[in-house]
């Protein structure tokens, strides 16, 4: 091999080597990740109507449909559908408390799933703390990533 062709074959190898850059996660769907389950009030009474609210602790990205299915004691259920990249603000959902508390305190569980859709080359989930109570399992398939949270609370009797 000529001097030539071999400076011309070490140069075209350094150039595809360095050609591709460190730009490759730019185009790679991340699942948001989720610090807590918060409610509109600091305490939960039986009957009362309140919202609650999956915290975002990280936005996902390149995410398309999403379906959100929110579960409060495996009887009460609602099921969102909508388009994350578009609307990514942290899910809620407004039900009525279970009459689990009639005399003394008792607990209900909420459950959350965001099932996303892939948009992007792959996908990875962000990670990142939360609160205490809180349960996370986080999985990935080629086209479709999910979240599931999992806490008890707290209900009281009605004051009426």
């Amino acid at each position: 091999m000529t001097m030539k062709k071999f400076v011309f074959v070490m140069m075209s190898l350094v150039c595809l080597c360095t050609g591709c850059g460190d730009d490759s996660d730019e185009y790679v769907s991340v699942l948001p990740s989720f610090s807590d389950i918060t409610f509109d009030t600091d305490q939960l009474y039986t009957g009362m109507t309140v919202t609650a609210t999956a915290v975002q602790a990280t936005k996902g990205k390149l995410l398309d449909r999403t379906t959100y299915d929110w579960v409060v004691n495996d009887t009460t259920t609602a099921k969102v559908t909508v388009i994350y990249d578009n609307d990514n603000g942290d899910p809620v959902f407004k039900f009525k408390v279970p009459k689990v508390a009639v005399k003394t305190p008792s607990t209900i569980t909420v459950k959350f799933e965001g099932r996303y859709n892939i948009s992007g080359q792959g996908c990875k989930v962000a990670e990142s703390a939360h609160a205490t109570g809180l349960s996370v399992q986080s999985g990935l398939s080629k086209l479709i990533g999910t979240v599931k949270l999992s806490k008890t609370f707290t209900v009281y009797p009605s004051a009426d």
